[in-house]
């Protein structure tokens, strides 16, 4: 993956969610893992009855899947420019690192649209304490398609 530039380069997460808006009551459930050629349909669906979605158990990688529009609300609906907020909840007592191959966004995203992957790691339920991790890293798979940006929201302490 080629990092981009977010202070000088073209691209910056500003720029590439300035229009997004996300808008969900609820968290549906499902058993069914995702499977490719069907996710953008799942996402026009879960954007239309207002709900983010907790994965599958036996889903890799992923744990809750979150719709993005990245239209302007004022104009006509174009399920082309949904994409996704990915979240991967980890408390264990080693920390884990966010990695995300390009074949697991590909087999089941568009990759013309920005994608955010956010690790949570919790750490050991012991560990009373956390530290956030400030690093936002803005990796790109290939220079024509659009950046995963992988965040990581906490981290233990001690790791």
């Amino acid at each position: 993956m080629t990092p981009v530039n977010m202070r000088g380069g073209k691209l910056t997460v500003h720029k590439l969610f300035a229009t997004a808006s996300m808008n969900f009551t609820h968290f549906a459930t499902t058993d069914r893992m995702l499977a490719p050629g069907e996710t953008q349909e799942l996402l026009h669906r879960l954007m239309f009855s207002q709900a983010a979605l907790q994965l599958s158990t036996n889903q890799s990688v992923w744990d809750l899947l979150i719709p993005i529009y990245l239209g302007k609300r004022e104009d006509r609906f174009d399920p082309a420019k949904l994409t996704a907020l990915l979240i991967q909840v980890k408390n264990s007592c080693n920390p884990n690192p966010c990695l995300v191959l390009k074949k697991d966004y590909e087999s089941l995203f568009r990759l013309d649209n920005p994608i955010v992957t956010i690790l949570v790691d919790l750490g050991s339920a012991s560990q009373a304490s956390y530290q956030p991790n400030h690093s936002l890293a803005m990796c790109s798979p290939s220079s024509s398609e659009a950046p995963v940006i992988p965040l990581t929201i906490a981290s233990r302490a001690n790791a």
